[in-house]
């Protein structure tokens, strides 16, 4: 059977050297497309990399996939200060850090690849890191058939876990940045306006800790956001899917598939820390502080 380009839904894979580099990127790969990712697609994947790469060897691994088109890498480099993610932040010298705070790393590679992406041609895009999985074959399929039938800026999933969450904080309630992401005008700009909020929290609040699907819960609820969405009609453009599980906690990297479908029987697309390694999620610089 002849498979069918679809041109309008794409696969970013945010990457960092490190996970280049220690085959973790290799390993997520073949999860992802190694078995049969459609019955009837073909699509585009971008891998987007914290630092300029050798990707010679990577490309012809891609374009091998049976599902795969075309393959493009982003590097988005940065200087040292913005290219880190720090974990212990008691004594952490707060003037080299980046503009976009603790998580820097991170939220810049988001960033500048959904720059990127907002100018492209896709209308679709299926975020992953390095530490997704999918338990279910043919995802693109259901993730084609999510995005072409819904009304959505981002869809994904809240945490679902082991660890208990304090009651009351209101960062608890984001959906994770492992999402489906239509590229419209008004998901850009909640995008551009996290990113904007994320640098005045640092600059003027002296609050370094927002990560990118934080920042894009929180403006939400701010007074524009709120305003923005009344206008647009947007009340239910942020959706919780159940084929999105996220396990995003050190309390969760011993939860088996099993237990997952026991418990979320239609999840498909996992994201989980498996060992103490890949605990620093999309860590483009692990700062461990004595």
């Amino acid at each position: 059977m002849e498979m069918e380009y679809n041109n309008e839904f794409v696969v970013l894979l945010n990457a960092t050297e490190s996970e280049f580099k220690s085959g973790q990127l290799y390993d997520a790969l073949d999860n992802f497309f190694k078995n049969p990712a459609s019955l009837k697609y073909e699509i585009d994947l971008i891998i987007s990399f914290n630092k300029k790469i050798d990707t010679t060897d990577l490309y012809v691994k891609c374009i091998k996939y049976k599902n795969v088109r075309n393959v493009e890498f982003y590097f988005i480099e940065c200087i040292p200060a913005k290219d880190n993610y720090i974990v212990n932040k008691i004594i952490y010298d707060k003037s080299k850090n980046g503009d976009l705070g603790f998580r820097s790393g991170a939220n810049n590679l988001f960033y500048e690849s959904m720059r990127k992406l907002f100018k492209s041609d896709y209308k679709y895009a299926l975020r992953l890191e390095c530490d997704c999985r999918f338990i279910q074959n043919t995802w693109i399929d259901t993730f084609i058939s999510y995005s072409e039938e819904n009304e959505f800026i981002i869809a994904g999933s809240l945490y679902k876990g082991n660890a208990r969450l304090p009651k009351y904080d209101k960062w608890t309630g984001h959906i994770n940045g492992v999402a489906l992401y239509n590229l419209n005008k008004h998901c850009e700009h909640f995008v551009n306006e996290s990113e904007n909020l994320i640098k005045y929290e640092v600059t003027q609040k002296k609050n370094h800790t927002l990560a990118f699907d934080v920042a894009l819960h929180y403006i939400r609820f701010t007074a524009d956001g709120t305003e923005y969405i009344e206008r647009n009609n947007l009340h239910k453009a942020f959706k919780i899917i159940e084929s999105i599980v996220s396990l995003t906690e050190y309390d969760d990297i011993n939860i088996t598939d099993v237990e997952i479908l026991n418990k979320y029987p239609v999840s498909v697309l996992i994201h989980q820390k498996i060992n103490m390694r890949n605990y620093i999620k999309h860590s483009t610089k692990q700062n461990k502080l004595k």
